[in-house]
């Protein structure tokens, strides 16, 4: 075995349980960019959010279009989370308002 496969092997067998769960479904390549795009944008100390974006939105869509590998929602967009919010603070509201009428 080679330095370079050595290297290699030892970089997969200390990779987290859900990276490798993540790069193993059929989004492992969306994965891996995402993976990618973070360390170089934080190698050159930049903001990886922004310079992800895309890469992200790409990986997301996958995800929610595999849901039989990933589960519901295993990653919910901060645009589904407040959606989410907003409905809970409409029902709280309207349970107010009725309890109010009582």
């Amino acid at each position: 075995m080679s330095k370079e496969e050595s290297k290699e092997e030892e970089k997969n067998n200390s990779e987290c349980p859900w990276c490798t769960f993540m790069k193993a479904g059929p989004c492992g390549e969306e994965f891996t960019a995402w993976q990618d795009c973070v360390r170089d944008s934080r190698e050159k100390d930049r903001d990886f959010v922004s310079d992800c974006r895309t890469i992200s939105d790409s990986l997301f869509g996958c995800i929610r279009e595999n849901q039989e590998y990933y589960g519901e929602n295993p990653a919910g967009t901060q645009e589904e989370e407040e959606e989410q919010q907003g409905e809970q603070q409409q029902q709280q509201g309207s349970e107010v308002t009725e309890q109010k009428k009582e």
